[in-house]
């Protein structure tokens, strides 16, 4: 399904990520790549941490030729969207999960492990910026993604089935917007979706633009 190679990366981002693997949909990498802006701007030692592999550009004397294949920046293939918009995991699952990891990210006593996701090659597939914001007592309390998608419809559908998303109506035409609140009325997640600027039929992974928040439900 996913046919990996080695590619230099790009700006900012490559000088934080080195070599980028990407999908043999060029364009869906593109996509990604465009999406993860505020991963290269984090690359500074005020803005976060790298963790997860060793550099693969470093001294491969002390390589051997049996050493397993590097995996993909972007993570294992995801089937589900429900594998990687979940609460119920913790900052190890995530360096485990992805090679590269950038961590320290601070929001209102929360700290951030920011990852680049892609789910897929098909139109209806995530690329962009993930990122799972913890508490003091390392459980997920935040979930946020910027990325694009080629066709909203399948994050559309999950969304309401997971989580309690509803459209909510707005003046602007171009804007969809879809909220959910928990039990008691309170702000539980939202995402804003809208079209790309400028829609290139050869680039169909950047139709439409990304911005979604998810709030850990609450307990009891």
């Amino acid at each position: 399904m996913f046919r990996i190679i080695l590619t230099a990366g790009i700006g900012l981002a490559a000088a934080m990520f080195g070599p980028y693997l990407f999908y043999s949909a060029a364009e869906h990498w593109e996509a990604a790549r465009q999406s993860l802006p505020s991963l290269g701007s984090a690359s500074s030692p005020s803005s976060g941490n790298v963790a997860g592999t060793a550099d693969p550009d470093a001294d491969s004397t002390n390589q051997t030729t049996d050493q397993p294949e590097p995996q993909p920046l972007a993570g294992p293939p995801v089937m589900d969207f429900a594998e990687v918009f979940r609460f119920d995991v913790g900052p190890r699952w995530v360096v485990e999960r992805w090679p590269r990891v950038i961590t320290g990210l601070a929001q209102l006593q929360l700290s951030g492990h920011r990852v680049p996701l892609v789910t897929g090659t098909q139109p209806s597939d995530l690329a962009g910026a993930l990122t799972y914001y913890f508490d003091t007592a390392q459980r997920v309390r935040r979930i946020t993604f910027r990325g694009t998608t080629g066709d909203p419809s399948r994050l559309i559908t999950f969304l309401g089935r997971r989580y309690k998303f509803t459209h909510q109506p707005v003046n602007d035409p171009a804007l969809f917007i879809y909220r959910a609140v928990d039990h008691d009325g309170q702000f539980a997640g939202s995402v804003e979706i809208r079209p790309a600027w400028q829609v290139n039929a050869a680039q169909p992974y950047r139709r439409y633009q990304v911005k979604l928040q998810l709030e850990r439900p609450l307990e009891g």
